[in-house]
């Protein structure tokens, strides 16, 4: 197992802090655990993040995508093990993710790729809000959450995690 992971329990969250050239190796973190994962795309179409992911030699048979741009980007689409929603509204992303967890029975993943794309779109307390609700309601569906977040944006204050990585 990475170092930096050995002692997380589950349920965890993780909070990942990356820059622009670093953002995708963050994602190498999954070779070190290994279960099921849904990533939630919230700054690329899901089908560019797969070919992204493969040309870093990170496999994606494990992950099943919920795509928040393809739709309104025009983007190809729809993609195997992708869920493509018009946009990231709160309150139905939040439903989403949970009902994909709960369909994926035992212990999971859930990445949040990346909330600081949530910047553009909501303010800082209704960000807030929608992370905290999720981050409390994933142990229900036995999920981890991973919420990666560009440092050229800063991070959301007040928020507790059990572990905070720089990459």
């Amino acid at each position: 197992m990475h170092p930096a992971l050995q002692d997380l329990q589950s349920p965890f969250s993780l909070l990942i802090n990356t820059q622009h050239d670093t953002h995708l190796s963050a994602y190498h973190l999954l070779e070190h655990l290994p279960l099921p994962t849904i990533c939630v795309s919230l700054h690329r179409p899901a089908n560019n993040l797969r070919k992204m992911l493969a040309r870093k030699e990170i496999p994606t048979d494990n992950i099943t995508f919920i795509d928040t741009v393809s739709m309104q980007a025009s983007s190809q689409y729809p993609e195997e093990n992708t869920i493509y929603l018009w946009n990231a509204d709160l309150t139905r992303l939040g439903q989403s993710i949970l009902d994909q967890a709960a369909r994926i029975p035992g212990r999971k993943h859930v990445i949040i790729d990346a909330v600081s794309t949530l910047r553009h779109f909501y303010s800082q307390a209704t960000i807030n809000q929608f992370m905290h609700h999720l981050k409390h309601r994933l142990p229900e569906v036995q999920a981890n959450g991973i919420f990666l977040n560009e440092n050229h944006r800063p991070w959301i204050p007040n928020m507790q995690f059990s572990k905070v990585l720089e990459l």
